[in-house]
């Protein structure tokens, strides 16, 4: 044991009978099992301890914040630990603070004290039992008041700076272990602290409160009790500060400058959906809920978190796909100025073949695992540890990296070898290359529209019809939206001309997104795959609640704009 630690038992709050009686009754409630419940006719006065509980339940529960710990230092290389704390420090002090409070906990005086209790366990009394919940709790409350979720934001701030600085030599131990740590911290906050909360009641104050009571509205008591200093008891709110503290004049001026051309780009989509979130593509914005009742995606999406690039890579992709059905009737003309890698492509048969990369990919091979893997992990959550589980897990980021985002790290989850589908490139390339081609027609719809109003049955290099009305065949969600912007149906700046622009900004976010490593896109390392039921949660959401509101958002928003601009409809791609 600690030499340093007081072992012995402090005097306990003497309460009323009153009260006495109403926290034994707690203690021996059948939620607890702290003490032997007393018989109908004889109030329980004594001290006494049930003895199943220090044998058996006492000792799971110190079992879960033994493993925590040990998971915990499983997380952190063997070498040069000093110096890679130090670094932590620097990078993120709020989240080494509170993973050193777990590191800190005294698993070995808490082992030789339980091993005392256990020798004699029909004779402990909750006097005997302080020293032994005064050693757990003296850590436990300098992070209590985070919350599980707020714990596991640290656990996942330092596995993203463990990945940054060193590459784990085994990686899958290394995501087990990062994995467990997470679980068993959920556990003790989840059930070892509330089925203690009668001991450290009984330990701190002498009357009856309920659990909030007594850790929000008397928490001083039980820092006292506990002999800790109010200044080391870590808040969410504190977090903040630190980091921004943390922030030096040079990184602040390495802050990201947006291209010009992708600002453009989230206007558009801010005018065609409203308050959906995408003026903030920093947060990863959620687009579940918002999108649903407008491309109407299958569930399987519903499942990948928005917290994984792929999520709002999809929106995007399916907003162009809704557009692609009329620019698939602009007659572009082939193009003879492209580079040799992408002389076989053209604007044609890249927008034929966009939509097989949901259908041959996101469909039949990414959605089909993703759904398999959350199942398991609903059923069996430590799935994610066995082989097929990695292997499975390894394959999907491996897909994401190797189709969708180039410049996403998955060492987390290691890369496996996927089968080559011949007939389709990299979802990445083929952005690029249709951004080179609609930038090249809309330098020329550009100069021609400088010489003045232009004949709508003239053509320009490159596009036999840019005058001509676009045409939805059949109209689609996202087009009426369009033709709202552009004034309504009968409308004749709805030209294939004006589709291009369009659809060139928001095809420019995408490639952005995509293909510069600097975007939002790759700031979260590593990325969550599923959608889960609560910020720090493992258990997996199986959909979400359309919004019903989201028609009448754009309505509002463009009367607006048309009002701002005096009753004219906004009739280009600003």
């Amino acid at each position: 044991m600690n030499p340093e630690v007081d072992f012995t038992p402090k005097k306990l709050p003497v309460p009323s009978e009153k009260e006495l009686q109403a926290i034994n009754q707690l203690m021996a409630d059948k939620k607890y099992r702290i003490k032997v419940p007393a018989s109908f006719l004889h109030t329980d006065k004594s001290d006494k301890i049930n003895p199943e509980f220090i044998l058996y339940m006492l000792n799971d529960y110190l079992g879960h914040v033994q493993t925590c710990v040990a998971a915990t230092k499983k997380m952190f290389p063997l070498d040069n630990t000093g110096e890679f704390f130090k670094n932590l420090e620097h990078h993120d002090s709020f989240a080494r603070k509170t993973i050193q409070v777990i590191l800190n906990i005294d698993v070995r005086s808490l082992n030789a004290l339980l091993v005392r209790l256990q020798a004699n366990p029909r004779e402990v009394t909750v006097s005997q039992l302080e020293p032994f919940m005064r050693i757990l709790f003296r850590s436990l409350i300098l992070i209590y008041y985070l919350g599980a979720g707020g714990v596991i934001e640290q656990y996942q701030a330092v596995h993203s700076f463990i990945l940054q600085e060193i590459i784990p030599a085994d990686m899958s131990a290394f995501q087990a272990n990062t994995s467990q740590a997470m679980e068993e911290w959920r556990y003790v906050f989840e059930k070892v602290i509330p089925a203690l909360y009668p001991l450290v009641l009984r330990m701190s104050v002498p009357v009856m409160l309920s659990s909030y009571d007594l850790f929000y509205k008397n928490g001083s008591k039980v820092l006292e009790w506990l002999d800790v200093d109010p200044k080391t008891v870590l808040f969410l709110q504190k977090k903040e500060a630190v980091l921004k503290a943390q922030v030096s004049p040079e990184d602040e001026e390495k802050k990201m400058v947006m291209p010009v051309e992708v600002e453009e780009g989230i206007k558009v989509l801010e005018d065609l959906f409203p308050e959906a979130g995408w003026n903030k593509l920093e947060t990863m914005p959620d687009f579940c809920a918002y999108f649903q009742p407008i491309l109407e995606f299958r569930d399987a999406f519903t499942q990948l978190s928005p917290g994984n690039p792929l999520h709002q890579t999809m929106i995007l992709f399916w907003i162009l796909e809704y557009l692609f059905q009329a620019l698939r009737l602009v007659r572009f003309d082939p193009m003879t100025n492209l580079p040799p890698e992408d002389s076989e492509d053209s604007i044609d048969r890249i927008l034929d073949e966009w939509i097989l990369y949901q259908e041959n990919i996101f469909d039949k091979n990414f959605s089909d695992d993703l759904k398999a893997y959350t199942n398991q992990i609903y059923a069996q959550p430590d799935y994610n540890k066995t082989p097929y589980g990695s292997r499975m897990l390894s394959n999907m980021f491996t897909l994401i990296k190797v189709v969708f985002l180039p410049y996403l790290d998955i060492r987390m989850y290691g890369t496996s070898k996927l089968q080559d589908d011949d007939r389709l490139p990299p979802f990445y390339t083929r952005v690029a290359r249709l951004k080179q081609m609609l930038e090249y027609h809309n330098k020329n719809i550009q100069k021609a529209l400088s010489y003045g109003e232009p004949n709508p049955e003239a053509s320009i290099t490159g596009i036999q019809n840019p005058w001509k009305i676009y045409n939805f065949t059949i109209p689609n969600s996202v087009s009426r939206r369009l033709d709202a912007l552009c004034g309504g149906k009968t409308s004749k700046t709805r030209t294939n001309a004006l589709l291009i622009q369009y659809t060139l900004k928001i095809l420019n976010v995408l490639n952005w997104w995509i293909n510069d490593s600097n975007s939002y896109a790759y700031r979260n390392v590593p990325p969550p795959l599923y959608r889960v039921i609560e910020n720090g949660s493992t258990v997996p959401a199986f959909g979400v609640t359309p919004r019903t509101d989201v028609d009448e958002i754009f309505k509002k928003h463009l009367r607006e704009r048309m009002e701002a601009a005096g009753g004219t409809p906004v009739n280009k791609a600003e």
